[in-house]
């Protein structure tokens, strides 16, 4: 009996129906880590999600990001392509642990 494989499947959002967000959250996850504009992409999912739109300027700068890495993509470029087998290698996870309570005053 074979183990079921898992995988993550990372096509481009396409269609009438595609938002910001969709276009965000694929870019993230197919970028090369060492591209220059995750840090941008990451920042315009933030300021979409808080505010619910982005700036025309954003949007513009998105669109450019975004082609360029659709040509990647499409080229077999990226270091992420398609689909990518979820695999459990036995490396501990770093957890972290964020806690919402606030410090009382004069706590340090």
């Amino acid at each position: 009996m074979n183990d079921p494989v898992n995988t993550f499947t990372f096509d481009p959002p396409s269609g009438k129906d595609v938002d910001i967000q969709d276009v965000c959250t694929w870019l993230i996850r197919v970028m090369n880590k060492r591209d220059k504009s995750v840090m941008f992409v990451s920042s315009v999912m933030a300021f979409f999600l808080q505010h619910g739109g982005v700036s025309e300027k954003q949007y513009d700068h998105l669109n450019r990001v975004f082609d360029r890495v659709l040509d990647a993509y499409e080229r077999g470029a990226l270091e992420t392509q398609g689909a990518v087998t979820a695999v459990d290698d036995g490396t501990p996870a770093n957890i972290v642990s964020f806690s919402a309570k606030r410090k009382p005053k004069g706590a340090a």
